[in-house]
């Protein structure tokens, strides 16, 4: 079996100690009992945490029918709502951190500390094109921005972006205001995971 491996010097991540420790737990866990989640595990050393994530191959999306793209959406959504239940938010759910198997849509790069420094800046490490306003107004990310970052992959990958297309939906996005959705941010954040490929 491949990896993807990852290293994080601690001094790079400003959470507590404890917590990242606790995150870490919860996404070894979530990878043990979710499929869509590849096998992780974290391996902590004296200076640093190594983040060690099971390789996904990519294969092509584009290739399978509607329908085919619509229940792999709905499982993958299923194991969504399975994981904000164990507690666990992604924080980054941009179509990059998605990949088709060639059966299941695998959600991939789990940060271990959202509040890391990067490039000499700290900084919240998530797809805050995304992020819901309650999260940007607290300075969060909770599983709020991963809804939205969901409903916006689901738009994307369903119309292989020819809806209004991955970078306008970013610019809107960014507006935090209606979000160019079907729903108000305001719905979505209420919905479960599941329901969000049915709105397309």
């Amino acid at each position: 079996m491949e990896f993807k491996i990852k290293n994080y010097a601690f001094v790079d991540l400003l959470d507590e100690k404890s917590a990242i420790i606790s995150r870490c737990n919860l996404i070894e866990q979530a990878s043990i009992s979710i499929s869509s989640i590849p096998k992780t595990n974290f391996i902590f050393l004296e200076d640093k945490l190594v983040y060690k994530q099971e390789f996904v191959k990519k294969e092509k999306w584009k290739s399978i029918s509607l329908e085919s793209k619509k229940i792999a959406l709905t499982n993958l959504a299923i194991d969504l709502d399975e994981m904000q239940n164990l507690g666990l938010v992604h924080g980054d759910m941009n179509y990059s951190n998605f990949i088709f198997d060639g059966n299941l849509l695998r959600l991939i790069d789990f940060e271990p500390s959202f509040k890391q420094v990067k490039n000499q800046r700290r900084i919240l490490v998530s797809g805050l094109s995304f992020r819901s306003k309650n999260d940007y107004q607290n300075n969060s990310i909770t599983s709020e921005t991963d809804r939205i970052g969901f409903y916006f992959f689901c738009e994307y990958y369903l119309t292989q972006g020819n809806g209004l297309g991955y970078s306008i939906e970013k610019f809107y996005a960014r507006l935090n205001d209606t979000l160019v959705m079907k729903v108000s941010e305001e719905e979505l954040i209420k919905m479960k995971f599941v329901d969000i490929p049915k709105l397309f």
